[in-house]
């Protein structure tokens, strides 16, 4: 009897440290997801400042392709083509993910930006706005053999 308390409690300690885990993971993953967009926020707002056109850089693999940038250093992001088989690393020299240093993660993101005009799944039906663009922001991680994944999308607008 009291071994198979002892085993049992044994059993959900196991179980609440794999959850820790588990909960740490997405919980990284959804702020990666969040950083995507903030960083193509920012590629925005620094366009504005230059006084070029603020969709400048949305679309270096075309319109609705997959994209992936990083915000490694104090310059300003860029999108470049996402690469399924890149990973992001952790920690470059400033402690930050990045796809430059660092030793690889278990996480991959992809950044799409679309406008009405791509087509594809646009959030509010059927728009004609050349001042908006649709961000979904993916990240994919792999957790005890299980493809995992986190979302997220926002509108972003010309502001101007």
């Amino acid at each position: 009897m009291l071994v198979t308390g002892i085993a049992s409690v044994f059993s959900l300690s196991l179980q609440a440290i794999a959850n820790v885990s588990v909960s740490k993971n997405k919980l990284v993953a959804i702020n990666l997801a969040q950083e995507g967009i903030e960083l193509v926020r920012q590629i925005r707002d620094t366009n504005e400042i230059k006084g070029i056109a603020w969709d400048t850089g949305f679309f270096p693999a075309g319109c609705g392709v997959g994209n992936e940038t990083d915000a490694s250093g104090l310059t300003i992001p860029n999108l470049t083509p996402y690469s399924p088989g890149r990973y992001i690393k952790y920690p470059d020299d400033k402690g930050l993910y990045s796809y430059d240093s660092g030793s690889d993660t278990i996480f991959k993101r992809q950044i799409i930006v679309e406008k009405p005009a791509c087509g594809g799944s646009w959030p509010r039906g059927d728009v004609d706005n050349d001042n908006e663009v649709h961000i979904v922001s993916t990240v994919f991680w792999n957790e005890k053999s299980v493809a995992k994944s986190v979302k997220l999308e926002e509108v972003l607008y010309n502001w101007k």
